[in-house]
């Protein structure tokens, strides 16, 4: 691995951007390669405020690996244009929530030639589950970013070796609590009219927003009803699915498609929050199951007449409807197709 392959030098560009930057314009400010002011090599970032108000900008790349070593440094060049209101940086954060850096009280103001930055981080290798730096500007006027590096312990991280955590033994699969959780789980359409405790909503709300999301963005609103005529528009919303009416508790889920689309564009509006809410709805279905609950999953039912009868705003998408209850019946598990008939192989002997 050398040091282009984590592109700090700026030179792998597609489609007008660094590759594997989190590179997206946000409100109030402009952000470009600029082939014309650089401190080294081919390019520098440009970020120039456009309004007198938005968000904060920021530029962001997440390290391949995790490496071994006490101390990471980033370095880097800015230079800087009428800042004011605010200030130009470099910033890194090693997760989760080991050590974070902004160059709070460092950060550059008003007009600078090329001007060297610095953050040294301590890190914790055997608790690290990723790294991102990346440079921010705050307030009004222009900045560029050139000439970026990294090292650990000194050394340049193209030297460094890449830290890889001791194997653990294997755990046989009947020892694996998860499994079975997976394997219990079902699609419930008969409930009994036991109330669901506000403890058991809570756990299970819990545990939703603890699912994985893109950029860990969270594009998900949960709506829990229990009022009866609400329940009754949501089941005609649903094409009158009787179960629909029997569970003491329903969770709608909605997606928040602006929140991905701010840092992921189309791509987050259209795929990334779907997958996100999925995924958080599949966390609600399996901790009803290790709570003794039957659940399912609804997706069929008419979008505008839900959104009418939770007076959902124009930014939220319902993507599923779950009833929760104790369950009447346990249903017989249904046949799953096996595995060589979902999955394709490649370079398996």
């Amino acid at each position: 691995m050398n040091k282009t392959d984590i592109n700090l030098n700026l030179n792998d560009i597609v489609d007008g951007k660094p590759v594997g930057w989190s590179f997206n314009a946000q409100p109030g400010y402009s952000l470009s390669l600029d082939d014309k002011v650089v401190k080294s090599g081919k390019h520098s970032i440009c970020m120039e405020s456009t309004e007198e108000s938005g968000d904060l900008q920021t530029v962001a790349l997440e390290l391949p690996y995790n490496y071994d070593g006490q101390q990471i440094t980033l370095a880097g060049y800015i230079k800087t244009e009428n800042v004011t209101g605010g200030f130009a940086g470099l910033w890194m954060r090693i997760n989760p929530a080991i050590a974070f850096d902004k160059m709070d009280g460092r950060g550059l103001q008003g007009t600078n030639d090329w001007t060297k930055c610095e953050i040294t981080l301590n890190t914790k290798p055997t608790e690290t589950s990723d790294i991102y730096i990346g440079a921010f500007f705050d307030g009004k006027g222009k900045i560029w970013i050139d000439d970026l590096s990294i090292t650990i312990d000194g050394q340049d991280i193209s030297e460094v070796k890449i830290y890889v955590p001791e194997t653990k033994p294997v755990i046989p699969i009947e020892n694996m609590k998860f499994i079975e959780l997976a394997r219990r789980r079902k699609s419930i359409r008969k409930f009994t009219d036991q109330e669901v405790s506000t403890e058991q909503i809570n756990l299970l709300l819990e545990v939703a927003r603890m699912a994985p999301s893109a950029g860990n963005l969270q594009p998900w609103h949960f709506y829990v009803i229990k009022d009866k005529e609400i329940g009754k528009k949501l089941c005609e919303a649903a094409y009158g699915q009787p179960y629909m009416s029997q569970a003491p508790v329903t969770i709608v889920v909605c997606a928040v498609p602006k929140r991905s689309s701010k840092k992921y564009d189309d791509r987050g509006k259209y795929l990334y929050c779907i997958q996100d809410t999925a995924a958080a709805i599949e966390h609600i279905l399996l901790a009803a199951t290790e709570m003794g609950l039957g659940s399912l999953w609804i997706g069929a039912f008419n979008e505008d007449a839900v959104s009418e009868a939770l007076n959902l705003s124009d930014g939220l998408k319902p993507v599923a409807i779950i009833p929760i209850g104790y369950t009447h019946s346990n249903p017989e598990n249904r046949g799953r197709l096996s595995i060589n008939e979902i999955t394709t192989f490649i370079g398996f002997d």
